[in-house]
């Protein structure tokens, strides 16, 4: 398999991994598209919010490397991941080998 498509396939296991490990902690990871109907089934009608996240970049690259160092360790003890493919995945990013964008 060629470099890129080992780093994306490596990319994709450890968001997934990431995902999982937020929904094992009890995360509502629809929680941002519930939310408005959750508001509104309560009776709030005038209730407005406001956010941005990076989509792709260098920001999101940022993002992303930061979430999977802060949870590396829980990773490893889950099972979710192993030492050797975080740091290659982190590498690759580092070494701008990825293009990673935030799945919608």
């Amino acid at each position: 398999m060629p470099f890129r498509r080992c780093s994306e396939v490596r990319a994709n296991r450890l968001r997934r991994a990431v995902r999982e490990l937020m929904t094992r902690r009890g995360a509502d990871l629809r929680f941002g598209r519930t939310l408005p109907r959750a508001l509104r089934a309560a009776g709030l009608v005038d209730v407005t919010a406001a956010g941005c996240f990076p989509v792709g970049g260098v920001a999101c690259d940022r993002l992303k490397t930061a979430t999977v160092r802060m949870v590396r360790a829980e990773l490893l003890a889950a099972g979710l991941a192993n030492d050797v493919e975080i740091d290659a995945h982190l590498a690759a990013v580092d070494a701008g080998g990825l293009d990673l964008t935030l799945r919608r």
